[in-house]
């Protein structure tokens, strides 16, 4: 039986990780867990081409925002005398030419396959797109994820042997009518999975590699959940929002930027660019929910916790306002509660933002912001550290 993981653009996005590299360490951690276990050559890792493509983009918007932040912050320096020359960009050509090798690199490294979307048929694609045929929306969104099916479709087709797929998405239109379309058109079994941690926790169970994966990870996030008050006091601490907002002199503001200001506060800048006027009255975040992206076995039951922590924000005006709700809102900011067990990651005590009354009707419309936190814990002895937030 051979095993072929899939995995969509939103899995793979190196968000925080080194500009001139496309992807983040989801394929690698996969790769090191099979190789451990002498498996790599019953699984193979696959990314559609129009993922590749994707992920470079989106790096080259990142390279071209953060030049123009750079040159920013060395205008504003300049006007204390540095006399600092502006950074002169490349071409868009050369930096895509930069990605694209290291692109490439990086799939040759770690021996995944890289699948064509160019013979797909056209008139296909329009037909399913006019039928609004999963993965394609009810407004007719769905057009890059139709590709990465129909590759797949035609992958699976080409496969001689006996497959089984597996495509790591977070995309709701995945859904039971794609995965019962591929097994009629190929023969071969799709499975879904939504993190690249499930994806180990699958292969896990099919191999089997006998890690228990899915039952050890489901008790870490028991009891990471019952510490999401934690989570919470920690981003809003007064010195954590203070980074969060930058420096209360930078340009954002209408003000100047001085040195100190920007060495103390480089965090603050070099990735999210200047903080707008909004950014600079936060007041708290309160949460919305969890996502647990990836586990890291460190030994003596020690485990390294990669999560997004999703919250909503409240600003600085908003608690000045006579809305009914705000006490309830400004409480949870200051009081997080903790998170039952059976929670799931949700909230299940008051309504998402955008909800009906209530929590959700206080927060309908606000921003929100995720956090990528990474935790150091370990249940047997009740260890938990937070290692780092972004």
């Amino acid at each position: 039986m051979k095993y072929k993981v899939f995995f969509d653009s939103n899995q793979i996005y190196n968000e925080n990780g080194p500009l001139d590299q496309p992807f983040n360490m989801a394929i690698p951690d996969l790769d090191k867990l099979l190789k451990k276990h002498k498996k790599r050559d019953e699984v193979s890792i696959c990314v559609s081409d129009i993922v590749v493509r994707e992920r470079v983009q989106g790096k080259l918007v990142k390279v071209e925002e953060n030049v123009e932040a750079a040159n920013k912050v060395i205008g504003s320096l300049n006007e204390f005398g540095y006399g600092l020359e502006k950074i002169k960009p490349l071409s868009l050509k050369e930096h895509q030419e930069i990605l694209d090798k290291n692109a490439a690199t990086f799939l040759s490294d770690y021996n995944v396959e890289q699948i064509s979307c160019g013979n797909l048929d056209i008139n296909n694609l329009i037909d399913r797109a006019i039928t609004k045929l999963k993965p394609f929306g009810e407004k007719g969104a769905g057009f890059k994820d139709t590709l990465i099916f129909l590759s797949m479709i035609q992958d699976a087709l080409t496969t001689a042997e006996e497959a089984t797929f597996v495509f790591c998405t977070k995309d709701r239109h995945f859904n039971q009518d794609v995965i019962e379309e591929f097994q009629k058109v190929t023969g071969k079994i799709l499975l879904i999975v939504s993190t690249p941690e499930e994806v180990k926790e699958k292969l896990d169970e099919l191999l089997p590699l006998g890690l228990h994966l899915e039952s050890r990870n489901e008790e870490i996030k028991e009891f990471i959940l019952k510490k999401t008050g934690t989570l919470i006091k920690k981003i809003n601490s007064p010195t954590f929002i203070q980074q969060r907002r930058g420096p209360e002199t930078s340009v954002g503001w209408g003000g100047a930027l001085s040195a100190s200001d920007f060495s103390n506060n480089y965090n603050a800048y070099s990735y999210r660019g200047f903080p707008s006027y909004k950014e600079g009255n936060i007041a708290g975040y309160v949460y919305e929910d969890i996502d647990f992206i990836n586990f890291k076995d460190l030994g003596d039951s020690n485990i390294k916790v990669e999560v997004r922590l999703n919250t909503s924000v409240v600003y600085k005006e908003d608690q000045d306002s006579n809305d009914e709700d705000d006490s309830a809102g400004l409480t949870l900011i200051k009081n997080p509660w903790v998170v039952s067990s059976n929670a799931s990651g949700r909230l299940n005590s008051w309504p998402r933002s955008g909800g009906g009354g209530g929590f959700g009707r206080y927060f309908r419309g606000f921003k929100t912001e995720t956090f990528n936190i990474t935790i150091i814990c370990n249940p047997d002895t009740g260890q938990f550290r937070v290692d780092s937030v972004f």
